[in-house]
């Protein structure tokens, strides 16, 4: 059968033809151990060193019957260059099958092939390889195709495979390009690896951590006990904030800090003090790519905060942590006037177990 294999510079092809010489090798001495006699072997590709592989005459009809012959290049010698002229070596080509011959002719592209040649081949493989990896996709015809790269031609290949480049084939011949090619990952395929990461973490937040919105509001517990109206104080008993602003001589005087936060706002950056106390404005995570960088609370909400924050956020142990909603950084502004409050009841504990606050999260693309 007449093959044909065809590619870019650096596509594989050459390698591709190594691996099938390989093959007929180990046909071979499968064939020897059986007592049965071995094919001819031919290929003229450039610093090819396989034991029983000879140089291929110009003419194939000068190798004996059933004879395997590779033609590198073929598109280089005379008698197949893309011309009109008939002669007799491309001409008996319609009639090879009668020798049992497989003849491999390998180019860059058909269209520089002599017409005669192309018309009697029996399977076209051509290799595709994208983004500099160590491998190609073969698209595979019964037929040669002119244009194999056309996304319609590559729809009617009667059948496609990945052909991984065997490192150890490298030593069995000279090529460049396993030393030129380098791999080239698309920046669309990044934006869309690093959008699919931050969608599922976000979704994994909602779905899992118990302080999420849809948690709360399925529950019933969506309300703020912040802003819950203050009761009126039973009669005869004043608050504890009446009694301290109204005793004589006395001025008003703002709550204490105490002596946890007092080491926090000494020992702990600022940014961490202002932000641990609110999920609303606390970073969740923050994503960095190239100059830009954005910082998101638990809900998925972009956070107006520069760029050199943002930056210092991604830094080990630079993303604050959220703390118990009971202590506050925040010193309690005085109270100039009373307002009647009713005295709390003592705490009940609570038998639902605590939270866990989703994990800060920071993803840095250089």
């Amino acid at each position: 059968m007449l093959h044909l294999i065809t590619g870019t510079p650096g596509s594989g092809k050459t390698l591709y033809a190594v691996s099938l010489i390989m093959r007929y090798v180990k046909e071979n001495e499968t064939l020897l151990k059986e007592g049965k006699d071995p094919r001819p072997i031919y290929a003229d590709i450039d610093g090819l060193n396989i034991p029983g592989v000879e140089v291929p005459p110009e003419d194939w009809r000068e190798t004996p019957e059933h004879s395997v012959i590779f033609y590198d290049e073929i598109q280089q010698r005379e008698s197949y260059k893309k011309h009109k002229n008939d002669n007799d070596i491309v001409n008996a080509l319609q009639v090879h099958r009668h020798t049992g011959h497989d003849i491999y002719g390998i180019t860059q592209f058909p269209t520089l092939l002599h017409p005669n040649f192309k018309a009697v081949v029996g399977l076209h493989y051509h290799l595709h390889r994208g983004w500099g990896l160590s491998a190609a996709t073969v698209y595979q015809w019964a037929y040669c195709v002119d244009a194999p790269n056309a996304p319609s031609n590559k729809r009617l290949a009667e059948h496609s495979f990945r052909f991984s480049y065997p490192k150890d084939l490298y030593k069995v011949y000279k090529s460049a390009s396993q030393h030129t090619h380098k791999t080239r990952i698309p920046k669309k395929f990044i934006f869309i690896i690093l959008f699919v990461l931050v969608a599922a973490y976000f979704t994994y937040n909602q779905l899992f951590n118990k302080q999420n919105f849809l948690t709360q509001t399925l529950s019933g517990k969506t309300a703020n006990p912040a802003s819950a109206p203050a009761s009126t104080p039973a009669p005869g008993k004043p608050s504890s904030a009446t009694a301290a602003t109204s005793a004589p001589g006395s001025a008003p005087a703002s709550t204490p800090l105490s002596q946890q936060q007092q080491l926090d706002q000494k020992y702990l950056p600022s940014h961490i003090v202002e932000f641990s106390q609110n999920d609303d404005i606390r970073p969740a995570s923050v994503v960095a790519f190239g100059t830009g960088c954005t910082a998101y609370n638990k809900y998925g909400e972009i956070l107006m905060i520069d760029k050199a924050l943002c930056k210092k956020l991604l830094k080990p142990g630079m993303m604050p942590k959220p703390r118990n909603q009971s202590d506050s950084y925040i010193q309690q502004t005085p109270q100039t006037a009373p307002a009647p409050v009713s005295t709390p009841a003592p705490a009940q504990p609570s038998s639902a177990p605590a939270s866990t606050p989703a994990p800060a999260f920071g993803i840095n693309i250089k």
